[in-house]
Order: structure tokens, then sequence, then C-alpha cells
């Protein structure tokens, strides 16, 4: 079973910009909504970081109205009023087991096991390298600007070498066993399509910018990368043990809404450095 139960490469990326402001990993109260504002972030971005974290918010009318009046748009504030309440797609299209121990189908941690063609295995994840893209031209800029350019700034996940070692029979794979902590939301789990370059294979996870007004970014894969999926849930609220630790975890299985076209793949979680790639050469 492949698990996420922290949420490294948001901090990650981060650092890469040098933010002094909250993570979407530690995002609790109000005042972290309204340091991520101020800083700059964009209401997409704060949105994410509500969703991935487990925030205890005050909305309460006066908090709203301070709200308001620190800049936090409606949009940011409707999303905190949602914040804790189920979502109708961890619900929808299953009735999935509830509680118990998390079902692993048998495969060691750190796999998912994966029906291709009929057959089915198990996919070891490939530990990818987070790597920072700095625009040479906007570092220029905002030293000769003294910091009113912004510089521009990627971040990718990267694993080596131009194609996958594992190659589909088929071209309409499905993976099960992928498990998240509660506070996650399945919208983090996603396939994509790799670029290749320079010997190694990459999805960009992060693009933004800093200056002297302060940092600005979206954590998120580019929208022609992303694959349509259907996410399905089969358990909810199950336990799962490593460590001396106990985790409690909803399950997902994944699949392609449509056969996939030839090219190089990873199903992974936002989140995590781990891609479970593959390639589809037919």
């Amino acid at each position: 079973m492949f698990r996420i139960v922290q949420k490294l490469l948001l901090a990650l990326i981060a650092l890469s910009l040098g933010a002094t402001v909250a993570l979407a990993a530690d995002i609790r109260s109000n005042e972290d909504v309204v340091n991520l504002v101020k800083a700059g972030f964009s209401d997409a971005a704060v949105i994410q970081a509500i969703d991935s974290g487990t925030p205890k918010f005050n909305m309460s009318v006066n908090s709203m109205i301070a709200l308001k009046k620190s800049g936090v748009s409606e949009a940011v504030i409707q999303r905190m009023m949602q914040a804790g309440q189920k979502r109708p797609e961890e619900s929808a299209n299953a009735n999935p087991r509830i509680g118990g121990e998390c079902i692993s189908g048998g495969e060691p941690d750190g796999t998912l096991v994966m029906l291709d063609d009929g057959q089915k295995s198990f996919v070891r994840g490939s530990k990818g390298s987070i790597e920072t893209d700095i625009n040479a031209l906007s570092v220029l800029g905002m030293g000769l600007t003294f910091g009113l350019v912004r510089t521009q700034v990627k971040a990718l996940i990267s694993v080596r070498g131009l194609k996958s070692s594992l190659r589909l029979k088929g071209n309409a794979p499905r993976f099960e066993g992928i498990g998240l902590t509660s506070d996650l939301n399945p919208e983090a789990i996603a396939l994509v399509r790799l670029s290749t370059s320079s010997e190694t294979r990459f999805i960009q996870a992060f693009e933004g910018s800093f200056g002297i007004t302060g940092e600005s970014g979206q954590n998120k894969f580019p929208d022609q990368s992303l694959i349509p999926v259907e996410i399905l849930q089969t358990q909810t609220g199950c336990s799962f043990a490593q460590g001396g630790q106990t985790f409690k975890l909803n399950i997902f299985n994944l699949k392609p809404k449509s056969p996939l076209p030839a090219g190089e793949y990873a199903v992974l979680v936002f989140g995590s450095d781990l891609l479970f790639d593959f390639g589809v050469d037919k």
C-alpha cells in the first residue's frame, strides 16, 4: 500500500522560495490564512493550503468581518467555512468499507497494485528529486531594479532515465491501494504525463515568483500534463500501523477515463516525492 502521512513537498517548495509565512502542511487558524494572503499568495494557492491542512477556523460573524477587512476574499472565506465538512467526492460512486484494518492486498509498503491488460502486479515507487529552476533573466532583472522585477521560480520533481523500466501491455491501467490520511483531499492524487529532458523525466509541481514585495505562487501540476481520472474510495477511516504508530487512512483506486496514448506517465500524490512511473508504447 502506498500511504501519505506527511506533506513534505510543500515544505521543500516553500523553502526554495525562502517563504516565511505558514506552510500548507501547518495551516490551522484564521491568522495563518491572513498571513498567506498578505504574503501575496493567490486565492487558488490559499484554498489549496486550506484543503491540505488540518484547520480549526473561527468562523463567527466578527471573525469573518475581520478576515474581510484583512483582504481575504469571499472565495477563501467560503472554503474556510467548508473546511472539515465531508466532501461529496469522498463518498461518490462507492460504498467504502468503514473502519477496520486497511486492506493492502498483500503488497509491501511503498507499492501499488496495478491491473494491466487483465494481469495484476505490484508497482514500487521511484524516489524523485526535487529541483528548483530559477529564471536567470528574472534574477538579472531583479538585481538591476533592486528587487522591483520579481524572480521567477519553478519546482520540478524528476526521476532518472528517459523511459520507465515498467512498460504496460495495455493502455488502460488501474491502480489500487492509495492510502491518504483523512486530512488530505483525494484531489491530491494525480496521474500525470511526464516530460523528458537531459536523461530525466519530470513534472512541474510549483510555479511562482519572489521579490521585495513578497512571495507568490501556486502548488499545481500543469493542466496539460494532468490525465483525467476516475478516483474511487474503497475504505474510509481504516487503521494502518507502522513503526509503533497507527494512522487513520482513506483508501482509493484510480484509473484513467480514457486509454492512454504512447508516452511516459506517473501516479503521484501532492506532498510525496514518490513517483509510480510507467510507460505506454502503443
